[in-house]
């Protein structure tokens, strides 16, 4: 796993659209919309479904061959801040014609609601399911939401109850990648070639920086461990349908998955597990741990990145910001302005909680188009973008 720089990483981290090289991108960047304007000059969006709240997808999980202690598992999408409540879900569940007693439970995660049998299946019964889950506002306004969405199939109960859940074990495809900082700061130039910044043209923070890769390269960079991992499977068959994954990070749980499946990036070594976790009995059975990145830890977070390794053809040189911190200060580039030099720097807005990712922009202008301003380019923020705006060499 070899460690590698070059602007093809700086191309799959920023939209083309963003990387614009000349002041050509301004004649076509979008104007930002108009606070007053109607939608079609260019104004918010205005959501006509926004005041309407419940599901908008729902499906039945569950199929095949289901255990004697198991539960029907049906899944949908909703809209709104509070999920539908378990009584918007109506079931009808038979055997040979028979309706069986039982009821729609809510489970731990929002989106999953259960059908639990007041007494335990007959094994090797055939089970039909027929119903729907139900939205009040549906028959106001059929456009944002049905009144019915309807789910049918059916299952075989199996001769015994499910078996034990098994720890889950992990394997991992590992890439290791070094992110470019791009900035006014930590960028380097070929003589008579300079960065510059490119407002959102919206009053705001945004912006992004324009520079010809031929001429300038950056000098600071993060690298990233990313992560494909894969778990064996805690059950199969029918019974895999009411088991879901959770993938922890220390003491915490950071995502879920209804398969052992999760991808995840990191400036820092790290152990982690996949647990399984069981909707009917809501068992949690711990995934074997397993740690990555010690053997490149010297490799990971803030690194030196050479310019002169990229700009083979000329001696670059950084300079000095303007005093508003949106150009270089051309005047006083001289030749005492050097390279960074000695081991892995601070870069301002790195991440150290071990996870990249964009973060939190609280100081956008208003919503331009993606040509005329930040949204591809500002995902950089939590790897030094943002550092632009407050760092002077």
């Amino acid at each position: 796993m070899a460690l590698g720089f070059n602007l093809e990483v700086l191309a799959r981290a920023i939209p083309v659209a963003v990387l614009v090289f000349s002041g050509e991108a301004l004649a076509d960047a979008a104007p930002c919309p108009s606070e007053s304007g109607s939608a079609s000059e260019g104004a918010p969006y205005y959501d006509p479904c926004a005041d309407f709240d419940g599901w908008t997808k729902f499906e039945l999980l569950s199929g095949g061959t289901i255990p004697t202690d198991g539960v029907l598992v049906l899944q949908g999408e909703f809209r709104g801040a509070l999920p539908p409540g378990p009584e918007t879900v109506v079931l009808t569940v038979t055997s040979e014609g028979v309706p069986l007693a039982g009821s729609v439970e809510a489970s731990e995660f929002p989106w999953i609601v259960l059908w639990r049998p007041d007494t335990a299946w007959t094994p090797g019964a055939e089970v039909a399911i027929e119903g729907a889950a139900t939205n009040a506002d549906g028959d106001i306004n059929d456009a944002c939401l049905l009144a019915e969405l309807p789910v049918s199939g059916s299952v075989t109960i199996a001769e015994g109850p499910g078996e034990a859940l098994k720890p889950v074990e992990i394997s991992a495809t590992e890439t290791l990648e070094v992110l470019p900082t791009i900035s006014l700061a930590t960028l380097a130039c070929c003589p008579g070639a300079a960065p510059g910044f490119v407002s959102d043209f919206c009053g705001g923070q945004g912006g992004y920086v324009s520079f010809d890769p031929e001429q300038c390269a950056p000098t600071e960079g993060t690298g990233v461990l990313s992560l494909a991992l894969t778990g064996t499977p805690a059950a199969t068959g029918g019974q895999a349908a009411q088991v879901r994954y959770r993938l922890r990070v220390g003491d915490s749980h950071t995502l879920l998955s209804e398969l052992p499946e999760f991808s995840r990036n990191t400036i820092e070594p790290l152990c982690l597990a996949i647990d399984a976790f069981d909707l009917a009995t809501e068992e949690v059975v711990p995934g074997v741990e397993a740690c990555f990145g010690e053997a490149v830890a010297d490799q990971l977070g803030p690194q030196v990145l050479d310019p002169e390794a990229v700009l083979t053809g000329c001696e670059p040189r950084t300079c000095p910001l303007s005093d508003d911190g949106m150009s270089w200060d051309l005047e006083a580039c001289g030749e005492d302005v050097g390279l960074p030099t000695g081991g892995p720097v601070e870069s301002e807005g790195s991440g150290s909680s071990g996870e990249t990712g964009a973060q939190d922009d609280g100081e956008k202008g208003c919503a331009c188009d993606a040509t005329a301003g930040s949204p591809g380019l500002l995902g950089l923020a939590g790897l030094g973008l943002l550092g632009l705006r407050r760092r002077r060499r």
